[in-house]
């Protein structure tokens, strides 16, 4: 371990730069007294005295006129070290964001996401991967940027989170169906087939209790169970099941099908955004998580 006050440093530059004490001690905020014990100090750690009386003038000695560069610039690079950057050039930013969501945000957000994104920083580009990928310590690993989510008990405790949007779940048919003439009623529903979809969020026994419907939203079991919201919609489209899917999510998927609101209690579900706390500070990743903030409040 260096044995090295960097304090010292700092000294020593204001002394080969002014080449007086008196002024050195006022560049760097000290007494007199207080720059000169720091300069004994530095004499004996060099072994050499650095500034000298010639005449009525102070002049460095032949080693400290060696150094002086080298100390400058050594100077700066610890101020670089220690000082967050305040400034991001997003103009020249050319990063890759990867983020972990569901089908359903890609489909409704992506495009979105990735426009807004491209306007401020043209050499941006975005990868979204699925949530079907069953790997909850990506972000853990450093292997992507951030990931939209619902916040459970099973969410890692240390990550970093911001609220996004509530959503809610709401009923889609095709438009032949026979719900779109007829009112929308808890028995209309139970004369009807569901399609399942296993992904969806649980609910918390809280929930449940006060909740009329399964923990997947459904008033009886599927008929058919499949792992996306799209998936569903797109089963829904060519026949005579109803989905339950969440509104916001599914928004532009839901266009040439009939939707509806339950007509009983669901949970409603909050997304949030979720990161590793390493990059928080990040003025590039601070960038992004504003980016997927303000896509999101817009729709």
């Amino acid at each position: 371990m260096l044995k090295i006050d960097l304090n010292l440093l700092v000294v020593l530059n204001a002394l080969l730069t002014e080449c007086n004490i008196t002024r050195a001690a006022q560049k760097q905020n000290l007494s007199v007294s207080a720059m000169s014990r720091a300069v004994n100090r530095l004499r004996i750690s060099l072994n050499d005295p650095i500034l000298v009386k010639s005449g009525r003038n102070m002049v460095l000695t032949p080693y400290a006129l060696g150094i002086r560069a080298q100390v400058v610039q050594l100077v700066h690079q610890l101020d670089q070290v220690f000082t967050l950057p305040n400034q991001l050039d997003l103009q020249s930013l050319t990063r890759l964001f990867t983020l972990r969501a569901s089908a359903g945000f890609a489909e409704n957000y992506g495009a979105a996401l990735l426009a807004f994104m491209r306007e401020q920083a043209p050499n941006s580009t975005l990868r979204i991967i699925s949530k079907e990928i069953k790997q909850g310590k990506l972000l853990k690993q450093g292997e992507i940027d951030a990931e939209i989510s619902v916040i459970s008990n099973k969410t890692e405790p240390d990550m970093k989170s911001r609220f996004l949007f509530s959503d809610r779940l709401i009923g889609a048919v095709q438009l032949t169906h026979p719900l779109a003439d007829q009112p929308i009623t808890f028995d209309n529903l139970t004369t009807f087939d569901f399609i399942g979809v296993h992904r969806q969020p649980e609910f918390t026994a809280e929930q449940l209790d006060d909740c009329a419907c399964s923990a997947i939203g459904l008033i009886k079991p599927p008929i058919l169970t499949v792992t996306g919201f799209s998936t569903a919609l797109a089963v829904v489209q060519d026949s005579q099941l109803i989905a339950i899917v969440p509104e916001r999510f599914t928004h532009n998927l839901r266009k040439p099908l009939f939707s509806f609101v339950l007509p009983y209690k669901v949970p409603s579900i909050n997304i949030s955004l979720l990161w590793h706390p390493r990059m928080n500070n990040d003025l590039a990743h601070k960038w992004f998580r504003e980016c997927i903030l303000h896509v999101c409040q817009e729709q």
